[in-house]
């Protein structure tokens, strides 16, 4: 396989500056509160086999949280996430997952309380090339969508995972 090469930097530049486009307009947005009593809402991106709710079940709090969305393009690991929620006896399912982070608008998306995501490492690791958003397969470009969804719904907790 050939080594990856780094996108054009004319393309990266588009990129911020629409993402930083995104974040001016959106950055007077409040976070919407959940109702006292409520679940706590998780959102999780490039959501694998839902790690959030086996870890939620093994700490004693699955009636405690909801998964409302997120995103899994690859359609083993989104009907593994199904076989783990229905093992730890939860409402959730991998039908809240978008299959195409960079089709969904976060304005179609419910807000969260936590927002979690595993990007893909060959464009951040160390056994990568590290070109990061610059990654000529585009593996880096994840997390521009889900910078997309942090600065329009502004949830408290941010986890992103590499």
């Amino acid at each position: 396989m050939p080594p990856t090469r780094e996108v054009e930097k004319d393309k990266l530049t588009k990129l911020v500056e629409k993402l930083k486009a995104y974040v001016k307009e959106h950055k007077d947005r409040p976070f919407k509160r959940r109702p006292a009593g409520s679940k706590l809402r998780i959102f999780s991106d490039c959501a694998g086999i839902s790690p959030e709710t086996i870890a939620m079940t093994l700490l004693g709090l699955k009636n405690h949280f909801t998964i409302v969305g997120g995103s899994e393009n690859d359609d083993s690991k989104r009907l593994l996430a199904d076989v783990v929620h229905e093992a730890c006896l939860t409402t959730s399912t991998s039908a809240v997952f978008a299959e195409d982070i960079f089709k969904r608008d976060p304005r179609d998306c419910s807000p969260a309380d936590i927002y979690l995501a595993g990007f893909p490492c060959p464009a951040y690791s160390k056994l990568g090339l590290r070109f990061g958003l610059r990654d000529s397969k585009k593996r880096g470009i994840p997390m521009v969508a889900g910078l997309r969804y942090i600065v329009y719904h502004k949830p408290p907790v941010v986890l992103l995972e590499q």
